[in-house]
């Protein structure tokens, strides 16, 4: 044969084909294998356990359950009984994306978290519902209430920046009610350093003992209650151990600045970067504090500005703005600024009892706001007001207290 003669394909020869076929065969069964086989019960569920919720729910219901059925009511089943952790294992077992029970299994699985002091697990359920509150299967109360609790862990942890981000969205949603908007609006009057709130921190800590958010919480709640020696050497240590968090740095500022160890407080103040947008309202302060012993009073005007930009009812902000605006030669500047910082005094006496009860009081708050241009502040608390006049009347009942 001349090498331009082409040369036809051979067929395949008979093993060949067998041994396709073969590899055919099995891919096959093992697709058939795969979606027929039994679904894995989630930790702590035996087979028992998951065919007496199918029976129950059966009972309950009578029509034959889904996966997504049986886990749902193994999980509440779990909670009735006291074991936990296995009705954290059942909801988080529901995918987010099941239309019946989704969302609803990140908030169920949250709150049952929030039980079991694993604030870090709980609040990535709650801020996934929360991401989908527009969401058509995502019910109003569920968004209340994965809020509530989500501020609650804020709260507990210091993060009052992320609560305010919070609390701006509840109130745009137009669901907050008056304990939301007094977090909302006066964060720095209401006592955030209360024995509850630091015996839940510590709950937290043995759940996760190496978060960095957590232990400076921890530092700040010890400065609070004046033991500055355990807050410094707590937050010394931290910093030693190379965490570059800026809260801590703040917090380790903070103490040093309560306790007037001045050559450690200006020695950390210089090492601080750059002033950044989004930054703790804490660390914007201190920049200001270490402006004003610097003696630079248009530098610390500017910071004490920023963050009564974000927190307008901060005590200490308007101390030390009074004081720059004075050394500034701004005396009309000044004198506003005390004039507010009175008005601050008495609502900060006075907040304590504005509840969904005293309508007088929430009335007198709301002119107070007026009197010192939170115009915002006064329009909400009006509206609460009428809310709770209407109620008495007979109306809708005021909104429940945060649990």
């Amino acid at each position: 044969m001349s090498e331009s003669t082409p040369v036809r394909p051979g067929r395949p020869s008979r093993r060949l084909r067998f041994s396709v076929t073969v590899v055919l065969l099995a891919g096959l069964g093992l697709v058939v294998w795969w979606r027929l086989r039994p679904a894995e019960h989630p930790q702590g569920v035996s087979a028992e356990d998951y065919k007496t919720a199918e029976r129950k729910f059966l009972a309950l219901y009578r029509r034959k359950p889904d996966r997504g059925d049986v886990l749902s009511l193994a999980a509440e089943l779990a909670v009735q009984e006291g074991r936990l952790p296995t009705a954290v294992a059942c909801f988080h077992a529901i995918p987010s994306t099941t239309r019946r029970y989704g969302l609803a299994a990140r908030l169920q699985e949250g709150q049952v978290l929030l039980r079991l002091n694993r604030a870090r697990d709980a609040e990535q359920n709650f801020q996934e519902l929360l991401a989908r509150a527009d969401d058509m299967t995502v019910q109003e109360d569920q968004v209340i209430a994965a809020a509530k609790r989500l501020g609650y862990i804020l709260s507990v942890e210091l993060r009052f920046e992320e609560r305010r981000a919070l609390l701006a969205q509840v109130h745009a949603r137009g669901q907050a009610d008056l304990f939301d908007s007094k977090q909302y609006f006066f964060p720095s009057l209401l006592i955030w350093h209360s024995s509850t709130g630091r015996h839940r921190l510590t709950e937290f800590l043995e759940q996760d003992p190496e978060n960095s958010l957590l232990i400076t919480a921890r530092g700040r709640y010890l400065t609070a209650e004046g033991r500055l020696t355990e807050a410094r050497e707590l937050l010394d240590e931290q910093r030693r151990q190379g965490s570059d968090d800026l809260r801590c740095t703040a917090a380790l500022l903070e103490c040093l600045f309560e306790t007037s160890v001045w050559p450690g407080f200006i020695e950390l103040a210089e090492t601080l970067p750059a002033y950044e947008i989004g930054e703790s309202w804490l660390l914007t302060r201190m920049r200001g504090e270490f402006d004003l012993y610097e003696r630079r009073w248009e530098n610390a005007a500017r910071h004490f500005e920023l963050v009564l930009e974000k927190d307008p009812a901060d005590p200490a902000c308007h101390m030390g703005l009074a004081r720059a605006y004075a050394e500034l030669q701004r005396p009309h500047d000044r004198d506003e600024i005390q004039r507010r910082a009175l008005i601050l005094a008495r609502i900060r006496v006075n907040l304590v009892n504005v509840n969904d009860g005293d309508y007088d009081a929430v009335v007198e708050l709301a002119g107070a706001c007026e009197k010192i241009g939170f115009s915002e502040a006064a329009q909400t608390f009006g509206q609460h007001a009428l809310r709770i006049e209407r109620a008495s009347r007979g109306g809708t009942s005021p909104a429940a207290p945060p649990p």
